[in-house]
């Protein structure tokens, strides 16, 4: 009877090193193709956040998500006394901040809370919020004292330090920035939404890109340097590696006094605080504790606030240092 022939332990050997260096030569290839799909889901979840916008715009005169025109404020009735009128009324800017135009949305169906968080996300702060209660809804209150109507579910947290629902920085929905820009113009120079970025320690006109470092850094760059994706207003999405892109817009203030004209996209460089016209995006701080529909956002003493202010320190949040 012929014997079969087994391995040998060296051939064994050979087969497992050979299998070994195989995944090793094919792991960086892997990795890439993992990066790369996340990095195209997350461009899709920033074009679909753009096209809810504008189609939110597209019936409310151009305007873009606004929660004060939504939930305006109470009107004074003729026969005394006063009313909330849905569509009546002056627009209650205290209240447009990032967490509640999402909501807005997400109560109207636009887009779920998942859409809101990147597949690219670092931080273990933000998580998607899977509990919206749309129960809370109540946009035809009785009377002018029970609080108000209700629009979205206040509970949804942009706090990137205690808890946050929200993966993307946009731009503030104030100031001058809110009345020129906040519509749907096309601006193919101006950017609304798309990832956020590091506090920045460094001075308008001196992009030296010195930043603290922090889990942006890793979002969708496999090393130190930030990279992002970044969503016009015209729709177009660009993918960056430095925070002043070749897109925005110059700033002629910048220009006139000597900066060079740059437009950092995670900076209020104008000079102008919250009335700059520059593309300036972040996360408004607010919720994270605060889910009672009358609670005042945090800042609400800044978005109230006629003086300039500085964007960077006093309104948005940011990742803690890794």
């Amino acid at each position: 009877m012929q014997r079969k022939r087994a391995f040998t332990l060296i051939e064994l050997l050979v087969v497992m090193a050979i299998i070994a260096v195989l995944i090793s030569l094919l792991l960086p290839a892997l990795n890439s193709a993992r990066r790369k799909a996340r990095e195209t889901k997350d461009r899709t979840q920033l074009k679909q956040i753009h096209t809810a916008w504008f189609a939110w715009a597209s019936d409310q005169k151009g305007n873009l998500p606004t929660p004060g025109l939504a939930r305006r404020l109470p009107v004074t009735l003729p026969q005394g006394g006063t009313a909330w009128v849905n569509g009546r009324g002056r627009e209650n800017e205290a209240i447009n901040t990032t967490a509640n135009m999402y909501s807005m949305l997400v109560a109207e169906n636009y887009f779920d809370t998942e859409i809101l968080v990147s597949p690219t996300e670092q931080n273990a702060n933000v998580i998607v919020m899977d509990d919206y209660n749309y129960a809370v809804l109540n946009p035809n209150p009785g009377s002018s004292g029970d609080g108000g109507p209700i629009f979205w579910d206040p509970c949804l947290a942009a706090n990137l330090q205690q808890e946050c629902n929200i993966s993307y920085a946009s731009t503030p929905i104030m100031g001058k920035r809110k009345k020129i820009k906040w519509k749907d113009t096309g601006d193919s120079n101006f950017c609304v939404i798309g990832s956020r970025g590091p506090l920045l320690n460094w001075q308008a006109g001196t992009p030296g890109e010195n930043p603290v470092d922090d889990l942006t850094y890793e979002l969708l760059g496999p090393d130190s340097k930030w990279s992002g994706n970044l969503c016009f207003n015209d729709g177009h999405i660009s993918r960056e590696e430095t925070f002043v892109p070749d897109e925005l817009q110059t700033n002629a203030s910048d220009i006139n006094n000597g900066l060079g004209g740059f437009d950092c996209i995670f900076l209020d460089d104008s000079g102008n605080g919250m009335n700059g016209v520059d593309s300036c995006i972040g996360i408004v701080e607010s919720g994270g504790g605060n889910c009672g529909p009358n609670t005042p956002p945090s800042t609400a003493d800044l978005l109230t606030s006629t003086a300039a202010v500085t964007e960077l320190a006093d309104l948005f949040t940011f990742d803690a240092q890794p």
